[in-house]
């Protein structure tokens, strides 16, 4: 919806079909969406937000095929949300900042218990890579200037980019053996041990701002 200048009336007729307008409406929106064929996904908190949105019976879970959480957030999860776990087949991939992240067994129960009666979540993550890698801050923060506002980890954006979309598009297409991808930068994240595994074993140690 676009207000109109000078404090006229809105153009409603651009309102309600999203020609001429800068926004679409929500029924044109809905209208080009296959309500069969869905799939959800979300970086940070937005993929909280699509964990909490599929993770119970709701109108959203029953339209859903398959989700992607990109370095999940999962402070904020509520606790049935969590022992749910996924209730969909769902790709989660971690940058190795976040398996540093205090609340990272929060995010290691989802996993167990997504993984309770049958695997639902394909849990990975990408060695050297910061939370901003999954945005665009990571190309748009180069050099010196990006280690500074920690925007990337030694994994250069383009590598951990290529390995976030290949994965994402391989696993929307029904693939569900993510690691074996050639091309993909990815290592398996999925118990407290790895977790361990991987921050004893790990030559770079990311500088935590948010703990």
């Amino acid at each position: 919806w676009r207000a109109a200048p000078n404090g006229a009336a809105p153009d409603t007729a651009a309102a309600q079909t999203g020609v001429g307008g800068d926004a679409v409406s929500i029924e044109t929106l809905l209208a080009s969406i296959d309500a069969d064929n869905m799939h959800l996904g979300g970086h940070s908190f937005g993929a909280c937000s699509v964990a909490t949105a599929t993770g119970l019976d709701s109108e959203v879970l029953r339209h859903m095929k398959s989700c992607f959480l990109l370095d999940l957030w999962s402070y904020p999860l509520e606790h049935d949300v969590v022992s749910a776990g996924a209730q969909r087949d769902t790709l989660l991939i971690t940058s190795e900042e976040f398996v540093w992240m205090m609340e990272t067994p929060v995010t290691l129960a989802y996993i167990a218990c997504s993984n309770k009666d049958k695997k639902n979540l394909h849990s990975y993550y990408i060695p050297g890579t910061t939370h901003q890698q999954f945005s665009d801050a990571a190309w748009f923060m180069r050099g010196k200037l990006a280690w500074k506002k920690l925007a990337r980890g030694p994994t250069p954006p383009d590598i951990s980019h290529d390995t976030t979309v290949s994965a994402i598009v391989y696993f929307l297409r029904g693939g569900r053996d993510v690691g074996s991808l050639k091309r993909a930068n990815l290592r398996s994240f999925n118990t407290p041990g790895q977790r361990n595994s991987i921050m004893s074993g790990s030559g770079w140690k990311p500088t935590l701002p948010w703990g």
